[in-house]
């Protein structure tokens, strides 16, 4: 099996996983779906990911600090980008947040009320958890609106609040008070 062909393999599985959330299927229903998987093979592909990701991040911090990159960037449309690792000539990476791109990317505003599959997925009657570096502001307009009010708490003892950790929130239920911070499953 090529490189490609795993990391397609793990996408699938990674994939699949997120869309039992959207699902919300129950839990016999998540183990018929995963009973033919390749677990030790994919718990070997996730190991070989993170080691990649994890030497890449350390090699871009380390250039970073000889090239004086930025390592988190504030853009003047209130997006944030951060410094995530290097390309095989050592050019660095960033990522961005933008809600609107991550549903398109993902095509999952294709499954939301209005999209082109019909479906209307919304979030309804699910639970999503987030485990991030901090927390998200719990007054958060995107965090009440169309959705319901009071959606989010934080059940951690870290009360720090973080932007990354608001940004991943808000990646998966922001209602969409602002349309382009518009989340995944807004009714969640």
């Amino acid at each position: 099996m090529s490189l490609n062909q795993a990391k397609g393999l793990l996408t699938a599985f990674l994939l699949s996983s997120s869309c039992s959330v959207l699902f919300a299927q129950t839990p016999i229903e998540k183990q018929e779906i995963v009973k033919d998987y390749d677990q030790q093979t994919l718990r070997s592909l996730e190991a070989q990911f993170l080691k990649e990701s994890t030497d890449s991040k350390k090699r871009a911090l380390q250039l970073a600090s000889i090239n004086n990159w930025p390592i988190l960037i504030d853009l003047p449309n209130g997006e944030y980008a951060e410094l995530q690792g290097v390309d095989q000539d050592d050019n660095p990476i960033y990522y961005t947040t933008e809600n609107v791109a991550a549903a398109k990317s993902t095509r999952t505003n294709h499954l939301n009320s209005g999209g082109s599959t019909g479906y209307n997925l919304n979030g309804n009657n699910i639970t999503a958890y987030v485990w991030d570096g901090g927390t998200a502001r719990i007054t958060h307009q995107e965090y009440d609106g169309a959705g319901g009010t009071n959606r989010y708490s934080v059940g951690d003892a870290t009360t720090s609040t973080h932007y990354h950790a608001a940004h991943v929130t808000g990646t998966i239920m922001a209602s969409g008070v602002q349309p382009n911070a518009k989340g995944m499953a807004p009714y969640s």
